[in-house]
């Protein structure tokens, strides 16, 4: 698939490169690529989940629209944790952070047929179990917190901008995948609960392979090493680990400007790295204002919530062509991207009047097509964008950009889920306000 050559030693020197200048050196930096993107896909599922299951938790639970708490104390958890690990969990390193992060994530995930279980059997009463699910819904945005904001610190610490990019092309990997398994098993199996409980034990079991997978790459691959052997004298994370676990004196302590808490005032008051951090939570606070609320209040011409479901499905589709094929052909360049951001909200009203009563509901293709830009736009933005800040940092304050640029990420993710119920509530009562004004004014 890639039979170009690429020399890391040059990209992990330099400021990234365009994307004809990216180039695979030999076997092992094809697999170590492929290897992050299976990384990228597992780092994400939690993002996923809840927007792929609103039938099941519209079945189990009496709250209406449980799909929204869920995702507000999935993100908001995900956000705190992502300052919390960035400023007090550096001392455990990437490693324990990242293995054991995913191995709590399959934890949460495996613990939901185990609730619903118990809820069935009258063991915990409604109350008990909202509650229940909204804690675990923390608690795997705590995990997801821990594995993901430490898998893109140490990309953007000793990686070059290509892995960095093949996380985010997980990221539509993982939509895409989940969304098209979860059409797969509504096919096979009508019964909501049972296919539900085996969609989460399949994500349950891929975070577990996501473990193995980066303590594989940590292990056995030499190329990866090599980058974090290069990246020792320039990671705050990477120092500080070398300095507690060699013997006292052979190792300098790193200076506290170095950490996450010395440089994070500083690099936000430079433009260049602060506009990447509002061009990203720009992006996603765009994306989760309407996926998957908005668009799950499409008129359902199919039945059994399958006409949310099939938009859901091509937007993923738009954000994997967005961050593969588009981004590996052309990264979009930075004067560009507020003009894009600007432009999607152009996207998001034909998506909000392809609802009923609006003027586009009366059939499913203008949802499908406004969902797929939407998806392409999106993925394509944000790839370039995380592909082009590394660029504008010294090679020693990159780890600290990685983290800030995944809490601008999550805190889109925040600002976008908290705005969705208001803009909901918007659509459902423009209509209702539009006649009363009309008739007022004759």
């Amino acid at each position: 698939m890639f039979d170009r050559v690429r020399n890391d030693e040059r990209l992990l020197q330099e400021s990234p490169p365009t994307p004809n200048q990216l180039h695979f050196k030999d076997k092992e930096a094809d697999s170590l690529y492929f290897a992050f993107l299976v990384l990228g896909v597992g780092s994400v599922l939690p993002s996923f989940i809840y927007g792929a299951s609103v039938d099941y938790f519209n079945q189990v639970s009496t709250s209406a629209y449980l799909e929204f708490p869920l995702n507000a104390a999935l993100n908001a958890v995900l956000f705190v944790f992502s300052v919390i690990n960035a400023l007090y969990l550096d001392r455990l390193g990437f490693t324990l952070r990242i293995f054991y992060g995913f191995i709590a994530m399959a934890a949460c995930l495996g613990a939901l047929p185990v609730l619903y279980a118990l809820h069935s059997l009258r063991v915990i009463g409604d109350t008990a179990y909202y509650w229940l699910l909204i804690a675990d819904a923390s608690l795997l945005g705590a995990a997801d917190a821990c594995a993901q904001a430490s898998l893109y610190g140490v990309t953007s610490a000793a990686c070059p901008p290509l892995y960095t990019q093949a996380l985010m092309q997980g990221v539509s990997v993982c939509g895409t995948s989940v969304t098209l398994l979860r059409v797969v098993i509504k096919l096979f199996i009508r019964d909501v609960l049972l296919s539900s409980h085996l969609f989460f034990a399949g994500c349950a079991l891929y975070c577990l392979v996501s473990a193995a997978q980066y303590a594989v790459i940590r292990l056995r691959y030499p190329l990866f090493r090599r980058f974090l052997n290069d990246a020792a004298t320039t990671s705050p994370t990477l120092m500080r680990r070398a300095y507690e676990v060699s013997p006292k004196g052979t190792v300098v302590k790193p200076a506290e400007s170095m950490s996450f808490r010395g440089q994070v005032l500083i690099l936000l008051s430079r433009w260049p790295v602060l506009e990447v951090c509002l061009m990203l939570l720009a992006i996603h606070a765009q994306q989760f204002l309407v996926v998957p609320s908005i668009i799950g209040l499409a008129h359902d011409f199919i039945g059994s919530d399958w006409s949310a479901v099939l938009a859901i499905a091509t937007y993923q589709i738009g954000d994997l062509i967005g961050r593969g094929p588009l981004s590996t052909a052309y990264m979009v360049p930075m004067r560009y991207i507020w003009r894009g951001v600007l432009l999607r909200w152009l996207n998001i009203l034909g998506i909000c009047v392809c609802l009923p009563p609006y003027v586009l509901s009366g059939s499913p293709y203008p949802m499908l097509v406004f969902a797929f830009l939407f998806g392409l736009s999106a993925g394509w933005l944000a790839t370039s964008v995380m592909f082009h800040a590394s660029g504008r940092v010294d090679v020693k304050e990159r780890e600290t950009t990685g983290y800030l640029n995944i809490l601008a990420i999550f805190l889109g993710f925040i600002v976008g889920s908290a705005a969705a119920f208001p803009l909901k509530s918007f659509v459902w009562a423009f209509p209702k306000m539009w006649v009363r004004w009309h008739d007022a004014t004759l």
